[in-house]
């Protein structure tokens, strides 16, 4: 069963490194990538990593320090 974790319990998780394995089929990697990257790219990344023969896949990720945020909601005059 989850629970909500305390503001100390978040922040030690978040301090933390942690890992996870995201298992991609081969067809689906250009419909990932192309979430965040341009298409060109996206396209050729996929390629390059589908025919590669080593077969082995890498993942960059990133942890971001800040947050940039916009409210684009109407401002009630």
């Amino acid at each position: 069963m989850t629970r909500t974790m305390t503001e100390d319990e978040r922040d030690e998780f978040f301090a933390l490194p942690h890992v996870a394995v995201l298992s991609v089929a081969a067809d689906d990697v250009y419909a990932v990538v192309s979430r965040y990257v341009p298409e060109a790219d996206a396209r050729a990344f996929a390629e390059a990593e589908t025919t590669d023969p080593s077969g082995t896949f890498v993942l960059f990720t990133g942890r971001p320090v800040r947050w940039l945020t916009n409210d684009f909601g109407e401002a009630d005059d």
